[in-house]
């Protein structure tokens, strides 16, 4: 989950507020995340602009948000089909812009993509959390709608900025595009 805050300068910054795995030894409970999702909105009152999943298997969910009006916008998307979700996050982080904290499985995620005839892979592993900081940050950069009218006034740390430069360096293969 990402949204826009404003440096007192007027550049927009880009917040995680959270970025999860779900795991499960069997399969993944959909009405669990759908549950999840929902408490997010009306237990904790959590205004969600834009609501996506990925998945095939996703479709009931997301006729349910939608229907049920849990987030302004509801759509799929795939971070998997060009590179325009990556290319969006690499500027961010190359503008210095994202703001995150210490994610260590996700740095590691984000080291081991590469890319080949314009889509991610992975060299090992898996890149379920950087799919999903992705398809965050570039729906909170495509909504022109979403104007950050909230100041941030966090200095920024050496973690954040530890981790910028790692994610950074590891995106040299967009830098090109």
């Amino acid at each position: 989950m990402v949204h826009k805050e404003r440096f007192k300068n007027g550049q927009t910054a880009y917040v995680v507020d959270f970025c999860i795995r779900i795991i499960s030894p069997d399969r993944i409970s959909l009405e669990s995340v759908k549950n999840f999702i929902l408490d997010l909105k009306r237990v904790l009152g959590i205004n969600l602009s834009t609501l996506t999943a990925d998945q095939y298997q996703s479709t009931s969910m997301l006729q349910y948000f939608e229907k049920n009006k849990v987030a302004k916008e509801v759509k799929r998307i795939s971070v998997d089909r060009n590179l325009d979700g990556y290319s969006t996050l690499n500027s961010i982080i190359s503008e210095k812009v994202l703001r995150i904290g210490q994610m260590n499985e996700l740095a590691t995620q984000l080291h081991n993509i590469y890319f080949t005839d314009n889509k991610p892979y992975v060299h090992v592993g898996r890149k379920d959390l950087a799919d999903c900081l992705t398809g965050a940050v570039y729906n909170a950069a495509v909504d022109a709608l979403d104007v950050p009218i909230n100041p941030y006034f966090s200095d920024e740390g050496e973690d954040i900025k530890k981790f910028n430069t790692y994610v950074k360096d590891n995106f040299t293969e967009l830098e090109d595009i």
